[in-house]
């Protein structure tokens, strides 16, 4: 009798013992998927409490494994044996206009001023200045533009380099011979007034680079810089003001005669010499530079508008170094026909120049659309047609692995977690980093156990699959990381306790070759021991 009632007072001790174990098991709800065919199985572990002593305690596994297959695609191969009408189908392409790149035409009109560019050489009696004057600029230009917003450039351009010289003072020629008296004397010529105007016009060949860019759909901006060699093709002087004062000094009478017949007050200014062409003007080298902005019309059509500058490097004069003077019947002696200032030995070294604004149109050329052909046969025609579906599986193995250890059944057999498990373990779906349903559940539950133990770190370590680019994989596995940490944050876990890593796709799930790759596609959550 006595060995009964032993043997049932063990038999309710082992069910209060089970039943206190049933009711503090902790499960993590496995997350749900779309998909076409799954399967399920879960395998269920309860060890029985062993008597509480000193130095141990009891505990507690449960463990769940879900297994989900997942249909990825389909593979559908078809056999024809059909009577099928071929006909030829034309496809019109369209060039790409957005493209910057290719051939283009401009056209500018500019208004600026400029100048010859030489000085006028003075002398004790004599000074000159020199002024610029109206210039005019016609361009017509080609662009290759290899790169959206660079190009090579090549045209010609039209233009005229205009000066005023303006001479004040007085001139000598000594010893000169009276053609009446024989009489040796000095001729005196005062200016009264002088002043010449000197144009060229030169045609250039432009040669250089050109860079544009539009800031927005509409308004952008270019600048360009090269070299252009210069050739004169018409060249012209005029006085607009000429009056000279002549005397006759004798020495050798002591007297100085003016106001008569050959020494007297001189206009010029209808003189056959007082307009005519400059003497030869040299070809010269410069460089240009232009900056503006452009104006978007239509897709071929841009409207530009700038300013420029051009200068030239040599020197364009040719002078013969022949003195001032206007030659007549009078004064032969003075000097040869008159040329213009340009041509005497007033006049240094010229370096033609201008500067101005210009505006024009930039014309793209845009191919025409490309015609391609290809065959295409009537779909009503076609009969005896055999289809094979060959249908292709991945499947995902989701590993619940939640383990409880160190359950202390002596103080009111409460649940009291002290330590966190290793590859806790949260996945993704393909090429995504958000967190689901499944991996929120279980952030709440390993939020619980972190409560518990304030003083634990953990490392949250993110993982790729190697399907796809691998920097793409890299990024994708920090994020992954990320969006647990931050989740974590969320629910109270103080930063410092938490350390990010990110593997990408360097570290798989194991060695298996042939291992599933959505386990790869994964966090790691694990405790870091100090």
């Amino acid at each position: 009798m006595k060995h009964k009632y032993l043997f049932a007072a063990i038999v309710l001790c082992l069910c209060r013992f089970t039943l206190f174990a049933e009711s503090d098991t902790l499960r993590v709800v496995s997350a749900s998927a779309e998909v076409e065919s799954s399967q399920v199985s879960e395998q269920r572990v309860d060890v029985a409490p062993m008597p509480v002593g000193e130095d141990r305690t009891d505990s507690l596994v449960s463990v769940r494994i879900r297994t989900v297959n997942l249909h990825r695609d389909t593979l559908t191969t078809i056999i024809s044996t059909a009577d099928s009408t071929a006909r030829e189908v034309e496809d019109i392409i369209p060039a790409d206009s957005a493209d910057r790149r290719g051939h283009y035409l401009d056209a500018y009109i500019g208004l600026g001023g400029g100048s010859l560019g030489y000085k006028l050489k003075n002398s004790d009696s004599h000074t000159g200045t020199l002024d610029g004057g109206f210039s005019a600029l016609l361009q017509l230009q080609y662009a290759y533009y290899f790169h959206p917003n660079w190009g090579v450039t090549a045209g010609l351009w039209f233009t005229n380099y205009t000066s005023h010289a303006t001479l004040k003072g007085d001139f000598y020629w000594n010893d000169q011979v009276d053609s009446d008296t024989e009489q040796h004397y000095n001729h005196h010529a005062h200016i009264n007034s002088w002043r010449e105007r000197e144009t060229v016009h030169s045609l250039a060949i432009p040669i250089g680079v050109q860079w544009n860019k539009y800031f927005n759909d509409e308004i952008g901006m270019y600048a360009g810089l090269g070299i252009a060699p210069e050739f004169a093709v018409h060249n012209r002087y005029k006085l607009t003001s000429a009056e000279l004062v002549h005397k006759g000094e004798y020495p050798a009478w002591g007297l100085t005669l003016e106001d008569m017949h050959e020494f007297a007050t001189k206009q010029y200014s209808n003189d056959p010499q007082a307009k005519g062409k400059l003497t030869k003007v040299k070809p010269a080298v410069g460089i240009f530079a232009e900056v503006g902005g452009q104006v978007f019309v239509t897709k071929q059509i841009d409207f530009v508008f700038g300013a420029y500058f051009n200068c030239t490097f040599n020197d364009a004069n040719s002078h013969k170094d022949n003195a001032f003077g206007v030659k007549d019947d009078d004064f032969s002696f003075m000097t040869e026909p008159y040329t213009g200032l340009w041509s005497t030995d007033m006049a240094g070294k010229s370096h033609p120049w201008e500067v101005g604004v210009k505006a024009g149109i930039h014309w793209h050329y845009i191919a025409p659309p490309r015609h391609e052909f290809h065959t295409e046969y009537d779909p009503f025609t076609r009969r005896d047609t055999t289809v094979s579906i060959v249908e292709r599986y991945d499947t995902l193995y989701s590993n619940r692995i939640d383990t409880i250890q160190g359950i202390d059944y002596s103080a009111m057999y409460r649940k009291v977690p002290v330590s966190l498990e290793p590859f806790n373990l949260i996945f993704f779906d393909l090429d995504k980093a958000n967190i689901n349903e499944e991996a929120e559940e279980y952030l709440q539950a390993i939020y619980g156990l972190l409560q518990d133990k304030p003083n634990q770190r953990i490392a949250v370590s993110g993982h790729a699959s190697t399907e796809g680019n691998y920097q793409h994989n890299v990024r994708l596995a920090r994020r992954r990381a990320e969006n647990v940490v931050k989740r974590l944050i969320e629910l109270g876990i103080e930063p410092e306790r938490i350390e990010t890593r990110s593997y990408g796709p360097d570290v798989p799930y194991d060695n298996d070759a042939n291992h599933d790759l959505s386990l790869d596609r994964r966090v790691e959550i694990t405790p870091i021991d100090d």
